[in-house]
Formats: C-alpha cells, sequence, structure tokens
C-alpha cells in the first residue's frame, strides 16, 4: 500500500465513490486520500474508470453514491452545497481531447482561466500567462485562436490552463501523448516545477509507465472500476523491480478479462 505522510496535507479524498453512465458501471466504490506532495500514477487498461475518477475530481461527473471532497469541499456527497469556486480554483485539469474555447487566443484562452481562478486583471497577470507560455514553447502561437492550432499545440494550451494560477491539484489524463520530444520535455518541466511543491499533488493518468516511473512517487491501479493496487515507488522497486513489471502483475490483459 501507499506510504503515509501523516504531516502532508490532505488535498483530496474519495470516500465509497460510485459512478454509473447509464446502466454501466464506471466507477465501483472508491475511497482513496491524496496528500500534498504525492506525485502520482493514475493506472490501468482503457475503460478502468480512470478518466472518470478524474472528472470526480472536478465536480465533472456525478457520484450515484459517496462523497469527493477537493481542498475542503465537498464536490459530491451531502455536503456538496459547501463548494464553491474558491475549491476549484485550486483543481488544474487537462483532459483529452483538449477542451479549448475555440473562438479565443491561447493568450485569451490561458488568460481567461486563470482570472476564474482569481488571478487579478492586471499587468502581472499577463506576465505570469506569457511566462507560462514561453515555458511550454507555445509564445509564438499566443495571438492564434484556438480552433486553428494543431493537436499537440492545443496539448500545450490545455496544459497552461490547467497549471495556471493557484492549482494545488493537478489532474493530467494522457496530456503529454504525442508531444514530440522537445515540446513534451518543456511540458515535463512546467509540471514538476508546479508538482514538486509539498503542498502540491499531481494525478497523471497514463500508459506510458516509463515516464510514470520516472517522475511519479505513487501508484494507483483500477480494473473494471475498482481500486486493484495501491502502491510507493519504494513498494514497486522493492517488490516488482520497476513500475511495468507490477502493472503486469496486477492489471489483467483487456482480452483475458473478456475470455
Amino acid at each position: 500500500m501507499a506510504t503515509e505522510h501523516p504531516a502532508a496535507p490532505t488535498l483530496a479524498t474519495l470516500d465509497g465513490v460510485v459512478v454509473h453512465y447509464g446502466r454501466r458501471l464506471a466507477v465501483d466504490q472508491l475511497s482513496l486520500r491524496i496528500c500534498g506532495g504525492e506525485r502520482i500514477a493514475l493506472l490501468g487498461a482503457n475503460g478502468a474508470g480512470k478518466t472518470t475518477t478524474l472528472l470526480a475530481l472536478t465536480g465533472g461527473v456525478a457520484p450515484s453514491a459517496g462523497t469527493v471532497n477537493v481542498m475542503g469541499g465537498e464536490m459530491a456527497g451531502r455536503g456538496r452545497a459547501a463548494t464553491s469556486v474558491r475549491h476549484l480554483a485550486h483543481v488544474g485539469f487537462a483532459d483529452q481531447p483538449p477542451s479549448l474555447y475555440e473562438f479565443l487566443t491561447v493568450t485569451e484562452h490561458v488568460r481567461f482561466v486563470a482570472e476564474t481562478r482569481g488571478l487579478p486583471d492586471n499587468s502581472e497577470t499577463t506576465q505570469v500567462v506569457a511566462a507560462l507560455l514561453a515555458d511550454l514553447g507555445i509564445e509564438p502561437y499566443a495571438h492564434r485562436p484556438c480552433r486553428e492550432l494543431s493537436f499537440g499545440l492545443r496539448q500545450r494550451v490545455s496544459l497552461a490552463a490547467a497549471l495556471v494560477g493557484p492549482v494545488k491539484l493537478l489532474l493530467l489524463d494522457e496530456s503529454v501523448n504525442g508531444l514530440d520530444p522537445h515540446a513534451m520535455k518543456r511540458a515535463l518541466h512546467a509540471v514538476m516545477r508546479q508538482a514538486s511543491a509539498p503542498d502540491t499533488a499531481l494525478i497523471f493518468s497514463t500508459h506510458m509507465l516509463e515516464l510514470a516511473e520516472e517522475i511519479c512517487t505513487r501508484a494507483i491501479m483500477m480494473e473494471d472500476g475498482k481500486l486493484i493496487a495501491d502502491m510507493s515507488r519504494e513498494t514497486w522497486q522493492l517488490t516488482y523491480g520497476n513500475l511495468r513489471a507490477a502493472y503486469v502483475a496486477h492489471v489483467a490483459d483487456g482480452k483475458a478479462r473478456e475470455a
């Protein structure tokens, strides 16, 4: 199981969360605690419930049972009325495919997100946005409408929007897949700079196990909507040697499950 860090702040909890899409059970009795300083790889086959779990943390899906608490505010459950923009301002989500305001320019899109998270409409925010675009290598496209961008550029704009402002819980859903090597290096540098803070947590849903092994301190594995493994870096290294071996040991092949 994952190593506990009692001194680290609890940023989010899921307690007995169940999510249905019609008759399909997407997440089944999922309970997790996410603490500051953690960089979590969220792993599993396609359809395991990873994206739905991330959406539950953003308030993007409503569980049929259980509670979701983020930064002290209930995203779902009896206390949902307590949820406010103040809590959501600390959540950055880069989804797949990227959801952008198509008719805004790159700068306008990232700045709009920054201001919804509480950054003022002033020159300082302008500088913050410009610096982030430069870090991600998309400054040359700053005044281009999002609808005109290639898929890789859209991914980087989505990352910029996820990172800007007072984000403490950073959720990435396959957000670096398909980036060229230079773009990936820039993206990971920007992500790690923010995710390395002791009061910030990263949850990175990915199939890129070597990358997850490099940057993550904890691995959560899901299958058919259920939590099947939760382990620290020390556990997967000592027990299995590497994260790929740990994954193969816990997550069944999709075709094998269907047989």
